[in-house]
């Protein structure tokens, strides 16, 4: 790369610095709007950081996805846990040796050792197992990224430097806490009057913000890079849930041109520019109807956030670090469950085993690191209230857990005779795979069918009145059924918070280019996935950061790495109890429709996985004859669906792998397969780092184009560009007007009347007649250009025109309109004295009156010059040869407006060739400082296509 991205980042947060130090304080007509000129620096700076986080990792990363129960911790598990020890003697013995181990530190599994009856496992184990299993435990609460680790500085390895505290901990930004709280709500809640959460659309939006606003006392106060930066952290929020699929959001963007409109006009509300809570009152309003609930415990969540990440938070700027113990805490969903549920009598029972790890959690602050660990010693308690670990664990958005490469052998299973007597030399897959690239597994969707029946109810007064009804003696099952759903803390974390971040997490690792791959997994014992248009749709976002042009035409493979995972197949196998039966994948086929594209041969790549080891011998036993070669495998391979899904050679290896292989079900030859698929990404020049790349270079260039905003920076001579502007407008109203039919061109008839129209509105009160003066008139057409470029790019009557002549945004606007004034600044003092006579004399009645008639003055000499208005008999500009003489003729109402403005020695034309001495830039505050960041961009080595 021939640039640094972590310098730019660093010149954009200084630039960020200036604005609240000085630019804030700058008057018109140099005022620096913080709806473009602030938003584009700040945007640059986050695409910036993230893009020169995201690079620090080069390793491409492989995303393991699907329904809850599909076998992918399995998978993983026969790898890491090779050779499981279970000790008769000392439980610290056990789990020594194995993938999780670092010397040192806490022997551990990854999964629970499978036995026939789980209840007979020791329960010391409880503590020592990273996956939560099935004694009671519930599923995963955050993604859990897997990464070859060593202690020692080794490249491509995630160094472990204290083996006590293996494991890297990523908290949720706010941000993203907000996506998470709207996915869950909309997924999970029951809305008022006893119906899904209502869809938005732009006009409820539009009405609920005004509603919002109406509740802010008196004059706002300044604005503050608080409330500022809050703010674009709900419009990018606002902005990724119109964009997803989720119904109660995703109308927001039908009309993306008055979506965006409505997004730029947040920046120009004041009480939302001062007020950081004003801005978190718009966002519980928007994300989820302002339920108090929900409210209540995002600002817990976001305070405990503040105190620990925020500005001056205690763990700001060190790296999060944690125990095996802690770790396993974090991932199991059920923790928070339990940590609220009744003591436990028992010591030794897995609830009271959970219930003293929580309350033992502590952290220890030094000035470069957080360690968090369940053993004695650390002195800050993390764990005292389950409010509390629900909150920590709440909070927690990625595990990085480092894999002891050491521990795992080259050739993992031992030989057996009745399974494969060659086992000792089969391949360690998972570590070849990850030699060269990380597992993302993300949290599972969830199994059942969300209806209103099971959502969760959070109006306080609902909930008041079933709960009553519950208790009363003749309360019937039902009651008791729906009083089970009133909003609890339990509810919160483990569903509403839970789904939320499930859905929020793939999307923003999609958006922020963090996946390389992705492989599905679907089981075949079940029945589909009732909630498989969220696993869709994930994928779909991230096509769309990655690939957006095949989202938009989806035709062939897909252009990154797709593998649709088909799992536990025994138990659909053994229905083939006819050796003749055609009809044998037919279930199965069933279950996997739902995956939709996903699904689709063309574009995704199916394999198949079968656990034939699982203690479990109902779904593991294939009882029938299904080996390559007999007649039911005949059979099945040549039914029209399995042809169809398994149309590839690479797929069809991989069943007769799944068939064949009874050590590991074809998930050697999977893993294996994934691998060649992470090494072929290397060789590409359109790759995921590639794209990142191409992400920076643009905030880049973005960022150095705001160091060209017009009299930023104090020039050593004075530049009129006002020409240019002009001229560069009139070529795009030309060709605009010579592409257009009769109703577009009315269209732009009414935009360009508008845009130069003076609104007395706009303008400053009329001053005192002894205070009249040029100076006087300046300021009146500033005032006009700041409020006028504002208003019109948010208005949403004109965005096609707009959009049409490149000033959809109020800085375009604004330099248009600068551009004009300037060009008739020798005529101000005329106007100065017309109103010193108006004033003089007294006619009219009131300041209102005054300030409409020099609305009028102001527009006249603008548009039309010292002769004034047209006369509808004039048809000097209807007889020449311009292109707009055709124009005319197709839409005669337009030859009085249009033609004398845009035309051949039109209005426009006459003041771009006006000679007029630039308007000399005085000296402001803050520009030494301006100066030197100018400067220092300059000296940085700027991007190829910044040069040119």
């Amino acid at each position: 790369m021939d640039f640094s991205a972590e310098e730019y980042a660093d010149l954009a947060r200084k630039l960020e610095s200036w604005y609240w130090q000085f630019g804030l304080h700058r008057e018109e007509p140099y005022a620096l709007p913080p709806g473009k000129w602030l938003t584009d620096i700040s945007r640059s700076a986050r695409t910036l950081e993230r893009g020169h986080s995201a690079l620090r990792n080069s390793r491409p990363a492989m995303a393991i996805w699907g329904p809850s129960q599909t076998g992918k911790s399995t998978v993983i598990s026969s790898y890491i846990d090779a050779g499981i020890n279970m000790a008769d003697g000392s439980a610290q013995q056990e789990g020594e040796g194995l993938g999780l181990h670092w010397p040192g530190g806490l022997p551990f599994f990854f999964m629970a050792p499978r036995v026939a009856d789980p209840e007979s496992l020791p329960s010391h184990l409880t503590r020592m197992v990273l996956n939560p299993f099935n004694k009671g435990m519930d599923g995963s609460a955050c993604l859990t990224r897997f990464v070859p680790g060593s202690t020692e500085a080794r490249e491509d390895h995630h160094q472990v430097t204290d083996p006590k505290y293996p494991v890297e901990l990523h908290l949720v930004q706010l941000d993203d806490l907000w996506h998470a709280l709207a996915r869950g709500y909309s997924t999970e809640c029951l809305g008022r009057n006893d119906r899904q959460p209502k869809a938005w659309d732009l006009e409820r939006l539009q009405r609920a913000t005004r509603d919002v606003l109406a509740e802010s006392k008196g004059k706002p106060g300044p604005a503050n890079a608080g409330a500022f930066n809050e703010l674009m952290r709900l419009r990018e929020v606002l902005n990724d849930l119109a964009a997803s699929d989720d119904p109660v959001f995703s109308e927001l963007s039908t009309d993306r041109d008055t979506w965006h409109s409505y997004l730029r006009g947040l920046f120009q509300e004041p009480a939302l520019l001062a007020s950081r809570d004003m801005v978190r009152r718009l966002a519980e309003r928007i994300l989820w109807d302002d339920a108090p609930t929900l409210s209540r415990w995002f600002r817990l969540l976001a305070q405990r956030y503040d105190a620990w990440l925020g500005p001056d938070g205690s763990w700001a700027n060190r790296r999060l670090l944690c125990s095996l113990e802690a770790a396993a805490l974090f991932l199991n969903m059920g923790a928070s469950a339990i940590a609220y549920a009744p003591r436990q009598n028992n010591p030794d029972a897995p609830y009271a085993i959970i219930q003293d790890l929580v309350s033992r959690l502590a952290c220890e602050v030094d000035d470069e690191t957080v360690r968090i660990g369940c053993e004695s010693g650390l002195s800050q308690p993390l764990g005292q209230s389950a409010e509390e670990f629900s909150i920590l664990q709440g909070l927690v958005w990625e595990l990085v857990v480092p894999i002891n490469m050491d521990h795992l052998p080259e050739h993992p299973f031992a030989d057996d005779p009745e399974i494969d007597p060659e086992a000792s030399k089969r391949p360690n897959a998972l570590k070849n795979f990850l030699e060269v690239a990380d597992i993302l597994d993300f949290p599972g969707v969830g199994n059942e069918t969300k209806s209103l029946e099971n959502r969760i109810i959070i109006d306080e007064k609902q909930i008041a009145e079933i709960q009553q009804r519950a208790k009363a003696p003749d309360a019937t099952p039902q009651d008791q059924s729906r009083a089970e759903k009133c909003f609890t803390p339990v509810l919160f974390f483990r569903e509403i918070l839970k789904r939320g971040k499930t859905a929020s997490i793939v999307a923003t690792y999609g958006k922020r280019l963090n996946i390389d791959a992705f492989a599905i997994f679907q089981g075949a014992r079940g029945y589909a996935c009732p909630n498989a248009d969220q696993i869709i749709n994930g994928v779909k976002t991230w096509w769309r950061h990655l690939a957006p042009d095949y989202l938009k035409n989806p035709q062939g493979e897909s252009p990154f790495p797709l593998n649709l995972v088909i799992t536990w197949w025994a138990k659909q196998l053994n229905l083939a109890q006819n050796p003749d039966d055609t009809n044998i994948y037919g279930v199965i086929e069933g279950i996997v429709s739902n995956l939709g594209i996903i699904r689709d041969a063309k574009v995704s790549t199916t394999f198949a996985i079968h656990d034939h080891q699982s203690p479990d011998r109902d779904q593991a036993e294939l009882k029938v004859d299904v080996a390559p070669g007999s007649t039911r495998y005949k059979n099945l391979t040549n039914e029209t669906a399995f042809k169809h899904q398994f149309a590839r050679e690479i797929s069809r290896q991989s069943f007769d792998a799944m068939v064949s292989d009874k050590l590991t079900g074809g998930a050697e030859f999977f893993f294996l397969q994934a691998r060649e698929q992470m090494l072929a990404l290397r060789e590409r020049s359109d790759g995921r780092t590639q794209r990142i790349q191409t992400q920076m270079v643009r905030a880049a260039e973005n960022l150095l184009e705001a160091l060209n905003w017009p009299d930023l920076v104090p020039q050593p001579k004075v530049q009129d560009k006002r020409r240019e502007h002009l001229e560069a407008f009139l070529e795009k109203v030309r060709t605009a007007i010579e592409q257009t039919d009769v109703e577009a061109l009315r269209g732009l008839n009414r935009f360009l009347r508008e845009l130069v129209n003076i609104h007395a509105s706009n303008l400053p009160g009329v001053p005192e007649r002894n205070q009249v003066s040029t100076a006087a008139i300046e300021n009146a057409f500033d005032s006009w250009v700041a409020e006028h470029s504002q208003s019109l790019s948010g208005d949403a009557r004109f965005q096609t025109e707009a959009r049409l002549l490149g000033l959809n945004e109020s800085a375009e606007i604004r330099t248009l309109l600068r551009s004009l004034v300037e060009s008739i600044r020798p005529d101000l003092p005329a106007i100065s004295e017309w109103l010193k006579k108006s004033l003089a004399v007294g006619s009219v009645a009131s300041s209102a009156q005054y300030q409409r008639l020099l609305a009028l003055r102001m527009g006249n000499a603008l548009v039309y010059g010292e002769d004034g208005p047209r006369t509808s008999n004039q048809a000097a500009y209807s007889q020449g040869t311009s292109d707009l003489t055709i124009a005319d003729t197709r839409d005669a109402a337009t030859r009085f407006f249009i033609a004398p403005l845009i035309g051949d020695g039109g209005r426009i034309q006459s003041l771009a060739e006006r000679e007029v001495t630039p308007r000399k830039r005085p000296d402001l505050a803050g520009d030494d400082a301006i100066r030197s960041l100018f400067e220092a961009a300059r000296e940085l080595n700027l991007p190829e296509t910044a040069q040119s």
